[in-house]
């Protein structure tokens, strides 16, 4: 099984992702409501 680890950060209204093996790799930046629906959909 692969495990992925990610970080989480809130950044002013949204909310900022990335790999924390690869910190200097791409973010991805979405807003709080885009990531809470995110969130709502893999819950379910």
């Amino acid at each position: 099984m692969l495990l992925t680890v990610v970080e989480v950060a809130s950044l002013s209204g949204n909310i900022a992702v990335r790999d924390s093996e690869n910190p200097e790799g791409p973010k991805l930046v979405v807003r709080r409501d885009v990531f809470a629906a995110l969130v709502a959909d893999l819950k379910d």
